[in-house]
């Protein structure tokens, strides 16, 4: 999940293309502005419990971030569809007292995963994790010529604080995503709209390369 603006993942890695065919895999969170992107049709709480701010990260020299967050657990590619997936998002930020609004990492037939985060904040804020490292100098280089890939020794961490790169939790070291390298959507690769506990090809990338 990012929050400055945030992002929640079910889990995997970043945006790098991948057909496979799993189970469970991660899912990522980003924190993003309460302002949703134009089109985008994702979870959205009442506007008198979120607030309308960006809130401060800590660790990033006292500035705003983006905060990439896991879920406390891998999941099937059948979350309920997006808003399924923002739902997860929210309840798991709020458990732990995160007040941000938090978005699930994935691009769907409603949206590309490039633009989950307000135009304004895609080039100036960087991307980290929850204890503020970071992981992604901005949020559009994440969809640049290294494809999102993550440096190793950098932590990601669930919302419950364990780090998915070495909890055996996460014994699938992969990330949904259902999205091309530019982060766009890729219509026969995100579990059916994000509705299918089957066995489905999807798109999702390693953790570790």
């Amino acid at each position: 999940t990012l929050r400055g603006p945030s992002v929640c993942h079910l889990w995997g890695a970043g945006p790098c293309t991948c057909d496979v065919t799993l189970r469970k895999s991660t899912v990522f969170v980003v924190s993003v502005d309460q302002e949703l992107q134009e089109g985008s049709r994702g979870f959205q709480p009442s506007y008198n419990i979120l607030p309308q701010t960006i809130e401060s990260v800590p660790g990033v020299s006292g500035t705003n971030a983006l905060h990439l967050v896991a879920l406390n657990a891998p999941l099937k590619g059948d979350v309920r569809g997006i808003r399924g997936a923002d739902f997860l998002c929210y309840q798991q930020a709020r458990s732990v007292g995160l007040t941000a609004t938090y978005r699930a990492f994935l691009s769907s037939h409603l949206q590309d995963l490039a633009t989950i985060v307000r135009k304004a904040d895609r080039n100036n804020l960087p991307v980290v994790n929850l204890r503020g490292e970071i992981l992604f100098s901005t949020w559009t280089s994440i969809f640049s010529e290294n494809a999102g890939v993550f440096n190793p020794l950098t932590p990601i961490y669930s919302f419950d604080g364990r780090n998915i790169m070495t909890e055996p939790a996460w014994p699938e070291k992969l990330v949904w995503h259902g999205s091309s390298k530019v982060g766009t959507r890729l219509t026969a690769n995100y579990c059916e709209a994000w509705r299918t506990g089957d066995v489905a090809v999807t798109v999702a990338c390693p953790r570790k390369t």
